[in-house]
């Protein structure tokens, strides 16, 4: 089996490094979440040792209340694009910043499986209409 992957990352971010959720253009959010208020999408932006994103691929989609994420393909991706670090992002179409259990319970999966492969989860972020809140900044990874 043969993957290819995209390795050109979106125009938005291709120059910048993503070392904090401020980092991040909210044009970027808008370009991963065109249907924000309908469905709860995770994504996951693979990222080189300097913070630079090598490319980013949607890992779950969910309905209005839930999304999975598929850490199987994170994983895969990480390994064969020679990722140094992932960002986990996940948008709450309720506009509520606060966690659920399966987000803290994903992202502690997530880490886990990554440091496997030499891999950190640098930060699981959730995307509102409002804001961008961040699990490492919240303490929680």
């Amino acid at each position: 089996m043969k993957y290819v992957l995209e390795y050109t990352p979106p125009y938005i971010i291709r120059d910048i490094k993503l070392n904090s959720p401020q980092a991040i253009p909210e044009d970027y959010f808008r370009e991963l979440f065109p249907h924000h208020e309908l469905e709860e999408r995770a994504v996951a932006v693979y990222l080189n040792a300097m913070n630079q994103p090598i490319t980013h691929e949607i890992v779950g989609i969910g309905t209005l209340t839930a999304s999975m994420v598929n850490i199987q393909k994170v994983c895969r991706t990480a390994v064969l694009t020679g990722t140094h670090g992932v960002i986990l992002i996940h948008n709450h179409p309720s506009n509520n910043t606060r966690e659920s259990v399966a987000d803290r319970k994903i992202t502690e999966s997530l880490g886990k499986a990554l440091q496997l492969f030499d891999c950190k989860l640098l930060d699981s972020l959730i995307y509102t209409r409002d804001e961008v809140v961040s699990l490492r900044e919240r303490g929680l990874l």
